[in-house]
């Protein structure tokens, strides 16, 4: 078969397509014209599919409960773990963490959090320890099908000191001991009878689901105060919040799905800024033509778009079919076609990192292994094996997303040249996050994002454990259904390091061990990318934490 590695037709079409999404012009209103000084609208892109901090699957709901709910701890732009709603980082050096010795005789440690005074719901009642042991306490039960499950577990006890401290004894002695930003507090006078009178149905009983807008589930400079599903969260100034004072009595999110329409949306006034869901190209377009009134902000690349691979299909069992579809696709033609250099293909499990083994743009080796896999007939254009059928895939996404569409299209022209055919099926977000995605009903590929943090550790995404079941609640994010004794080994002993060095050592096993299998696709690196209006001044940028962190900074000018 001929390979055309430069393949005209398709990038006339896509650069056409990238050129006719920047022809549509709108009359722009200055922010400091139509503003309303007191109230801020925010475009995103998709609803969230939960508001309790245990059940989202979507990086929009922590864009959006920023502003409403903060953890004892954040990572700033180093990397480095910096104090929240806790008083102090707790250290071995500081005396607030101390390995001990396990009544099985193994190592353990036990680390002392204290909470800052002043933290309150915005009742005005106090954050107490007991919200944050109800979190973990729901997060490890094996009922309730909570996000990160296998990390409360690796916490054997909770215990409460007194109203503001709180210890967390660990089964390992293990690096990152320190990084608890994925607990938060949940207000156990209100939530703790309705969590134990029935744990399997918590999250249907849960007041986030039945009375989201009780002002008593918040801690941050925000409150909930009123929602419409699918389509709008209003936030209100939480007048208890002990921190800055937020200029803005009210932030409305405004959800619209379909990201040319958030543009205009943003361009005739009915948002103020666009928050979450453009893509780098969108930026980069929106910048040429509307840099007078608004400013595109790219927040550091720790955001990775991924494919999930649904290793129950029997074609993508074979991992030699899977490396033959990365091989098939020219990641860097893709970069400069549809993301303007902005987005570049991800080799490595970090930014900057590369793997041992490169997976490059090689039509000719990806043949060679759909040949070696059996696939070795084509029957006008497509690959068929012995028995006669298609080499056929699926792939899905949430609808909506105009880059995210255009690279599918993009990998379906690629895949093509080598025989592949693959079909598009995409669906409303909610259903794709809410449903597919959680329950593992994508039959092929799934195409999303994620983030990528400090102290990474793998057991809730390669672990055999992790994989989503209707009798684990599908938590778990190995949605691929990926099982290898070697990783759960792996996983293993990097969760037992307490050294950085050991930590590290087993993390790049790890990472070498994803690359020969590909129980997922890295694709790219991409920004987080706002557009905010030029007088709205106190926007800050953080890397790992979302860019509406520091809500209560905003300001008009």
């Amino acid at each position: 078969m001929t390979i055309k590695k430069s393949q005209n037709t398709c990038c006339k079409i896509f650069a056409l397509a990238m050129v006719l999404s920047g022809l549509s012009t709108f009359s722009v209103a200055s922010s400091s014209d139509s503003a309303d000084k007191k109230h801020f609208r925010i475009g995103i892109s998709q609803y969230p599919t939960s508001v309790h901090r245990s059940f989202f699957r979507q990086t929009v709901a922590k864009y959006a409960l920023n502003f409403t709910l903060r953890q004892p701890v954040y990572f700033d732009n180093q990397g480095q773990l910096q104090c929240n709603s806790c008083i102090s980082v707790p250290t071995l050096e500081n005396g607030q963490a101390r390995v001990v010795n396990r009544e099985n005789g193994e190592r353990g440690i036990a680390v002392t959090f204290r909470i800052k005074p002043d933290a309150r719901w915005g009742d005005g009642t106090p954050v107490t320890a007991d919200d944050f042991k109800l979190y973990w306490e729901i997060g490890r039960h094996p009922d309730t099908g909570a996000n990160r499950s296998s990390w409360f577990k690796s916490i054997e006890k909770f215990e409460v000191i007194d109203d503001r401290a709180f210890t967390l004894y660990y089964k390992n002695a293990a690096y990152g001991y320190n990084n608890i930003s994925d607990l938060f507090p949940i207000n156990s006078k209100l939530e703790r009878p309705i969590f134990e009178s029935d744990p399997g149905n918590y999250r249907n009983n849960t007041l986030y689901k039945t009375e989201p807008t009780n002002v008593a589930l918040w801690s941050g400079p925000y409150v909930l105060k009123s929602l419409t599903t699918g389509k709008e969260f209003i936030l209100a100034r939480n007048p208890h919040w002990q921190g800055k004072r937020p200029q803005f009595d009210e932030i409305a999110l405004k959800v619209i799905e379909n990201t040319s329409m958030m543009e205009a949306n943003l361009l005739s006034g009915a948002v103020d800024m666009i928050g979450f869901g453009l893509q780098a190209d969108q930026g980069i377009s929106f910048e040429k033509r509307h840099s007078r009134n608004y400013q595109v902000v790219y927040a550091e690349n720790v955001i990775v778009e991924y494919m999930d691979v649904n290793l129950d299909n029997r074609i993508l069992a074979d991992v030699r079919v899977r490396r033959a579809l990365l091989h098939a696709l020219n990641r860097d033609q893709a970069n400069q076609l549809l993301f303007d250099g902005k987005q570049p293909p991800a080799i490595g499990i970090r930014p900057g990192e590369n793997f041992e083994r490169q997976y490059q743009f090689d039509p000719e080796r990806a043949i060679a292994l759909l040949n070696e896999a059996g696939w070795t007939t084509l029957k006008k254009g497509i690959r068929h094996n012995s028995k006669g059928e298609p080499l056929q895939l699926e792939i899905a996404t949430a609808s909506g997303n105009k880059t995210r569409e255009l690279l599918q299209q993009w990998m379906q022209g690629q895949f093509k040249q080598v025989g592949i055919d693959l079909r598009i099926r995409n669906q409303t977000a909610r259903v794709f996050f809410g449903e597919t995605r959680k329950k593992r009903l994508f039959t092929g590929l799934s195409l999303q994002s994620g983030s990528v943090y400090p102290y990474w550790t793998y057991r809730n995404i390669f672990h055999s454990s992790a994989i989503p079941t209707p009798e684990n609640n599908y938590s778990g994010y190995n949605r691929g259904g990926y099982k290898s004794a070697e990783m759960d080994r792996l996983i293993e002993v990097q969760e037992a390091a307490l050294l950085e060095t050991e930590f590290r050592q087993a993390e790049l096993a790890i990472e070498e061990l994803i690359n020969e299998d590909l129980p997922s696709y890295l694709m790219f690196w991409k920004p987080r990318v706002t557009v905010i209006p030029r007088n709205l001044k106190g926007f800050r940028t953080p890397r790992f934490i979302g860019t509406s962190y520091w809500a209560e900074e905003w300001r008009w000018e």
